[in-house]
């Protein structure tokens, strides 16, 4: 049994394994608002099939998972060492990105549209004379990402200043 599987289970209860609930329609709604937020594309999906027949789908992808998670635990997987190894890894890596993503979004950044004019007009050439209002937004979208990238690296260098960041050059010479 995972960690999360020991909560306690609300809402109406829509799939049993070896008589234990697993899935709720709680679960259920939780999972779909964070597989559409994650993936906001899927709502073109879910508007073409129906949100009982996405739902449908939706379950039995959880109840995939919910098999595979309890044979983990059965045959005793997540208890070896290479698991634990690995498993320590994804999440120094997940909780990695995850600062880099709330350090990033620290960094508020707008472009008006007078901006993204005069960068369209200063690079027509290079834009292969694509019309303005057909490329306007994801012009936008470039510039404050570089915009938001220069602060980034801005912080990131008062930063090291602040924390008396020092490296060992030495071992970056070349012994030939």
């Amino acid at each position: 049994m995972t960690k999360k599987e020991k909560t306690d289970l609300t809402g109406e209860v829509l799939v049993v394994v070896n008589g234990k609930s697993v899935i709720t329609t709680d679960n259920l709604i939780t999972e779909r608002e964070r597989l559409l937020y994650q993936n906001p594309n899927l709502k073109e999906v879910l508007a073409g099939m129906g949100p009982k027949e996405f739902d449908r789908n939706l379950l039995e992808g959880l109840i995939s998972q919910k098999i595979v998670d309890e044979y983990i635990s059965v045959q005793k997987i997540n208890q070896t060492s290479a698991y634990k190894t690995e498993l320590k890894e994804l999440c120094e890596s997940m909780e990695r990105m995850l600062n880099a993503r709330y350090f990033d979004e620290m960094k508020k950044v707008t472009i008006d549209d007078a901006q993204v004019r005069d960068f369209y007009e200063a690079n027509k050439e290079e834009l292969e004379y694509i019309p303005y209002e057909q490329i306007k937004d994801k012009l936008k979208q470039e510039l404050e990402h570089n915009k938001r990238v220069e602060l980034v690296q801005k912080e990131i260098d008062d930063l090291r200043k602040e924390y008396v960041v020092e490296v060992n050059e030495d071992y970056f010479k070349s012994t030939e």
